[in-house]
Order: structure tokens, then sequence, then C-alpha cells
């Protein structure tokens, strides 16, 4: 292969740009949309709600080698925040939804509502396998919001059960745990929504109202 090639002298085409935020209002996803692995079965749906993506809870878990119920879009920028609004009420301990950061299955962390003794937002680390929870508050029902904030290598999660009234999960976690030099792969970081009956057979959904997406830099750049 050669390091330069001649190019046609074609007229300069500007393609759309995706909107910030998706609303889930159309019957398929946006084509930036990808999964984990090749599905086997159906375990989202666009149409059982209007205007919202189901996710069913499966037995799959993030750090298997599995298809998980996870509809995720790339990493694009150092600085970004990522927001979603979900419904979502926990029938055990084993049920979780939310949203995920993940390199690969080993290095990722799962920002999810799951039932301990009360309803509960966690933040968990995985490291090489093994996981930690790093920080996890009381949530009550209704619809959850979440959001991450990215600052170079640094993550900051936030909650909510109305519209901006963010609560503080945990700032400023060292999110090195998701780059290539710990990781390793060269495929970048995934943001997606995540669901998981973890091991155990369920009936269960989540629905995601909908998602956001937006480079800090360019934000500023806007305002």
């Amino acid at each position: 292969m050669e390091f330069t090639y001649a190019a046609p002298n074609l007229p300069e085409h500007i393609w759309d740009t995706a909107p910030d935020r998706d609303e889930f209002n159309t019957p398929d996803l946006a084509l930036h949309w990808n999964f984990l692995r090749t599905p086997r079965e159906e375990f989202y749906s666009l149409k059982e709600r209007h205007g919202y993506l189901r996710l069913k809870l499966r037995p799959e878990k993030l750090y298997e080698l599995a298809n998980p119920s996870f509809v995720g879009r790339r990493q694009q920028h150092i600085n970004f925040v990522a927001q979603t609004a979900f419904e979502f009420t926990p029938q055990s301990e084993t049920e979780c939804a939310g949203l995920v950061l993940i390199q690969n299955n080993k290095f990722n962390f799962q920002f999810v509502v799951t039932q301990d003794s009360v309803r509960e937002i966690h933040l968990i680390k995985c490291v090489d396998g093994l996981e930690e929870v790093l920080a996890k508050k009381p949530i009550m029902a209704g619809m959850i919001y979440l959001k991450i904030e990215a600052r170079g290598q640094e993550y900051s999660f936030y909650f909510s059960n109305q519209p901006g009234e963010w609560q503080t999960l945990i700032e400023n976690i060292d999110g090195r745990i998701l780059s290539t030099p710990v990781a390793g792969g060269f495929v970048g970081a995934y943001i997606a929504m995540y669901a998981s009956s973890n091991g155990q057979a369920s009936n269960n959904h989540a629905d995601f109202d909908w998602f956001e997406y937006i480079g800090l830099d360019s934000l500023e750049k806007r305002n």
C-alpha cells in the first residue's frame, strides 16, 4: 500500500450530522447505534412502546463474551456529556438497567439502577474482570435521569428523578481503564444503554425515552 493516492476532482459533499438527541420515534435504530457481538435473538424494540427504546432484561452479563442487551455508540470526544431518561422497576437484586462505558468486557463502568434492600443507583467499576461498587445511593421510582460527563481522563456521574435537578453520585473518577494502554484493543470506548438480569431468567424490561450525546468542545463553540 502507498502512503498517498491521487484523488479524483469531485465536488465537496457535506454529510448531515446526526442530531445530539435520539428520541426513538422512528421504526428503526439510527445507523450510529451498535451492538456487542452478533445478536441471536431480539432483545430490543422501538414498536412495543412508541417513542421509547425497550431493552429486555436477559441473563447475559456485560463482562461475559456474549451478546447482552446493549445498544451503544462510540465515544467521539475527549470531553463529552451523555444523558438519558428511562423507566425501570427492578424486580430482584439481580436485575439492573442504565448506562455503561466500555472498552471491552473486562474493562468498563456500569452506571445502573438495581434493587438491594431499596432501589439504588450504583456505579460499578470492572478492571480485568473484577467488579467493584464505587458508589451507590437510593433513588425513587418513576422516570430516571442519568448523566455522564467526561473531562479528559476524568468521568463524573449524576442522577435525578426530575429534569435538570442533578444529584452527584461520584465525580472525577479516573477513566484510564477505558484506554488502549490499560485495557488493550483498538476500537475505542463506547457509551451504551444496557439491561441485564445477571444470569437469571426475567420477563422485565427497561424503557429508554431518549439518549443524548454532545461533544463539549463543539458545544462550547456553539455558545
